[in-house]
């Protein structure tokens, strides 16, 4: 493995799939936001939440069928399986009681919003370093993001089409606001704080040095072509990536483990790079562009006696960088 790989992460005790998602959401997922970004008040788990959820996690982990999660279709999508699982949890937790999961607030047949969750912490009337409540009737929203660092334009999704600036504004000025509506009081009596579950991932440009966050893998985006290609490469080898695996977007949360399938595998990056060129690569609705492939970097096997990925690459086609630095300033939807 190489040296400066990451130690291990909670989800890594696990062998289940699923298990290992929740795990990841809950301990390692956290979106690492920089510095001045305006993020909102996020959920911490104090120690008893935590204690409670690691021996479920255990429990779960000895369940090959995934009783505690239900029956799920592969085709879900990514953001209604994350709240599955977080669902899954709250609904057996005895320290956090799930009052209500994706709860509509409507008013004259209109959907003014939706909260994730609604729930009511039992714990004891701790803060978070921050200030914010973490204790009695709560909204929870959640949200799992995946972001692109593009000089001059900040964070942007590989659609081209959100933005890291944009969703934690609509966060702030509209999902977390909910709890002030008078519908909300009306149907939910008490005193509400509202908190953000913020988790994914921040790709930098190859070429930049910046430092993954302390216990997570590096996380990059390259142009299939180029220079920014050959730096790709430069830093695959650095890390001994020995293999690429082409993750579906329900496989996009966490870091990969050799005993996993996977459906599609490159020996090298050239290799991807000609599939996302090629007529077989998927194509974005609308525009015909091939979409980005999100890639996992193998290294291994290695003392755990399984390959382990090292590496997160989002690889984007030819012209993607030049697309997302001449489009339009993003700017956040008035409509709920």
């Amino acid at each position: 493995m190489p040296a400066d790989a990451p130690s291990h992460q909670v989800f890594e005790r696990y062998r289940r799939p699923a298990v290992r998602d929740l795990a990841w959401l809950v301990f390692d997922g956290a979106l690492p936001l920089p510095h001045g970004s305006g993020a909102p008040a996020t959920v911490v788990l104090d120690p008893a939440e935590r204690a409670e959820l690691l021996a479920l996690l255990e429990q779960w982990d000895d369940d090959d069928e995934d009783g505690w999660l239900g029956p799920v279709d592969p085709n879900l999508r990514l953001g209604l399986y994350t709240e599955r699982l977080l669902g899954a949890w709250l609904a057996r937790s005895e320290t956090i009681r799930l009052l209500a999961q994706n709860w509509p607030l409507r008013s004259s047949r209109i959907t003014l919003g939706e909260a994730d969750f609604l729930v009511q912490r039992r714990s004891s009337n701790t803060e978070d370093p921050r200030g914010a409540r973490q204790c009695g009737l709560q909204l929870w929203e959640l949200a799992c993001k995946f972001y692109l660092g593009v000089p001059g334009r900040g964070w942007i999704g590989p659609g081209l089409n959100d933005s890291l600036a944009v969703k934690l504004a609509r966060m702030r000025s509209h999902q977390l606001q909910l709890i002030h509506q008078p519908g909300f009081g009306a149907a939910w009596q008490g005193d509400w704080s509202a908190l953000a579950w913020l988790a994914g991932w921040l790709l930098a440009p190859v070429q930049d040095k910046a430092v993954a966050p302390a216990g997570r893998i590096p996380a990059v985006w390259a142009e299939a072509d180029g220079a920014s290609l050959t730096c790709a490469e430069a830093k695959a080898a650095a890390l001994e990536v020995q293999q690429w695996w082409l993750l579906p977007k329900r496989r996009w949360l966490r870091p990969m483990q050799g005993d996993e399938p996977v459906a599609q595998a490159f020996d090298g990056l050239r290799d991807a790079a000609a599939f996302i060129a090629g007529p077989a690569a998927p194509r974005q609705r609308g525009t015909g562009h091939a979409r980005p492939l999100m890639l996992a970097g193998m290294h291994g096997p290695g003392r755990s006696g399984m390959a382990k990925e090292v590496l997160r690459l989002m690889l984007v086609p030819a012209g993607w960088a030049l697309r997302a630095a001449a489009m339009p300033e993003l700017r956040q939807q008035t409509t709920p």
